[in-house]
């Protein structure tokens, strides 16, 4: 007894399951596909003739950082995906704007702590 349409394999509970694995699968591809459009994207040589290319260690660098980048969003968007199964949208909408605007504050808040730390530890010369 095979379901007919999306709607009832998700309903099934080894039909969610093939959905996971089939998000997280794609996800996987994209991985292995993203150092390949990382190489296309970095490649900003051939772009302009007047200025010397880049030194290859920087070009590795950014390649590195945008095939990273890449892989990050497969696997998010293959996670949102899994979630959606379980939760409603709105509910996802609150919790990725939430948990955004937590790093967002949190980074400031740490930040200034961290530039204040040195400072406070610094020791005045007794006379």
């Amino acid at each position: 007894m095979l379901p007919d349409t999306l709607a009832e394999l998700q309903t099934i509970w080894w039909g969610r399951i093939i959905l996971i694995v089939s998000f997280y699968l794609l996800a996987w591809m994209f991985h292995h596909l993203s150092k390949y459009l990382a190489r296309r994207i970095v490649q900003v040589k051939r772009f302009s003739a007047k200025r010397p290319g880049m030194r290859p260690e920087r070009l590795l660098t950014l390649r590195d950082l945008a095939s990273s980048g890449l892989t990050f969003l497969g696997f998010g968007l293959a996670t949102l995906f899994s979630l959606s199964l379980f939760v409603d949208a709105d509910t996802l909408v609150w919790m990725i704007g939430l948990f955004s605007a937590a790093f967002g504050l949190g980074h400031g808040r740490y930040s200034a702590i961290s530039s204040l730390a040195p400072a406070l530890s610094l020791k005045t010369p007794s006379t």
